[in-house]
């Protein structure tokens, strides 16, 4: 009787322990493994390459857990049938499966996917001393599924959508700033977002001829509402290059009224229109340029992009001292409003007396439920409220109509 007491336990235990392993080795992510790594855990090393290549390690595991439950079984069968009348033994095999189902494998799977990170780290070198134990086995193994294609567990990689939606969850638990989780959001938007689609057309962009003196067009470049703007040949898509405002500025305030914009010329950098916004950050930053002017494929100019356009698809719109900020609410009715994609949720729980749970911006919260770009005249029905798309800016809602429901 001792014995068989004995070699159940060693079987629950073996059991326990090879589907505690499996468990939090698959509940760690190799993001989060590379994260112990860099903290100094111990077991993290072993932790990532066991992450990088989740075969051996597995196998092994799997190797141990079947060894125990059927050879271990059938050991305390063997022993149970010596031990027990025939009477009694069906009783002691039910009672012993229902252990090995609750002690070996729902309480173990559950406990280490509770303290995956500690259990993890502290098992992973000895899976690895292990794996090295039964590398013939292993090899045998890989040699019979060879014929059947059976390719390597790869490190698993994380898809944006993964990305952005731990931002989310990390957002809803605290783990994260509201503001950080939108900017992780808006960074995934800037491969999908164009010079095209950022850029201010040609008839709205703001430059100067290049051969009039700045004595005959001194209104006009006091007048000016940018730092640089783009100077204008003959015609005016002809761009000859651009030039800071603040050298014209100087120039007339030393009576220099018979120079001209071309000589205080610098090379415009030029962009095709659908190059991508993530592409144009780092251009900006190479060339030192704040404006570049969009061409489409034919060398034509069909706009301008700056810096600042791809900045405010980060961090939101940028409003300078030279700017109107428009209205954020303005009141149709009791139960309607249009406001501003800079209002905050808040605001408008406020307003409507509801409790959309979000904070943040209107927009961001827009957005974030289209998943998309959304077109004018789209609605959504969120939280009692329907929100309808107004306007759009180039690549976001600009004002949107809310209405309570019913």
């Amino acid at each position: 009787m001792t014995v068989l007491l004995v070699v159940g336990l060693i079987v629950i235990a073996l059991s326990a322990l090879a589907s505690g392993s499996e468990a939090a080795l698959f509940s760690v992510s190799y993001a989060r493994a590379r994260a112990l790594l860099d903290a100094g855990k111990p077991g993290a090393k072993a932790l990532v390459r066991i992450k990088e290549d989740m075969t051996r390690a597995i196998g092994t595991i799997v190797i141990i857990n079947n060894v125990a439950n059927i050879v271990g079984s059938a050991l305390v069968g063997a022993l149970a049938a010596a031990v027990f009348s025939s009477a009694i033994l069906g009783v002691f095999f039910a009672c012993f499966t229902l252990t090995i189902i609750v002690f070996s494998e729902l309480l173990p799977k559950t406990l280490a996917e509770q303290h995956a990170d500690r259990i993890a780290t502290l098992i992973a070198p000895a899976v690895l001393m292990l794996v090295s134990v039964l590398r013939p086995v292993l090899w045998l193994v890989n040699a019979m599924l060879r014929p059947f294609h059976v390719p390597h567990a790869m490190r698993t990689k994380v898809s944006e959508d993964e990305i952005k939606m731990m931002a989310l969850l990390g957002r809803e638990s605290g783990a994260i700033e509201q503001d950080e989780s939108a900017m992780i959001r808006r960074v995934f938007r800037l491969n999908d977002i164009t010079a095209d689609d950022m850029m201010t057309p040609t008839d709205r962009v703001e430059s100067i001829p290049g051969e009039i003196a700045i004595g005959e067009q001194r209104k006009r470049v006091l007048d000016l509402r940018h730092s640089r703007v783009p100077v204008t040949g003959d015609a005016p898509d002809q761009i000859l290059g651009i030039v800071l405002t603040r050298d014209l500025i100087a120039a007339a305030a030393r009576d220099e009224f018979q120079a001209t914009p071309t000589d205080f010329l610098q090379e415009a950098l030029r962009v095709r229109h659908d190059v991508a916004a993530d592409d144009l950050l780092p251009l900006f930053q190479k060339k030192e340029q704040h404006l570049a002017i969009v061409e489409d494929a034919d060398g034509r100019m069909t706009g301008v992009v700056t810096l600042e356009d791809v900045l405010e698809e980060l961090v939101g719109e940028i409003t300078d001292e030279k700017d109107v900020r428009p209205e954020t609410i303005k009141r149709v009715s009791k139960n309607e409003i249009i406001v501003d994609e800079g209002t905050a949720v808040s605001k408008i729980n406020h307003f409507f007396n509801v409790a959309i749970p979000f904070d943040g911006q209107i927009g961001e919260y827009v957005l974030e439920r289209f998943r998309r770009r959304p077109k004018v005249g789209e609605t959504l029905d969120e939280g009692g409220l329907i929100f309808v798309i107004s306007s759009m800016s180039r690549t976001r809602p600009k004002h949107i109509t809310v209405r309570k429901r019913g």
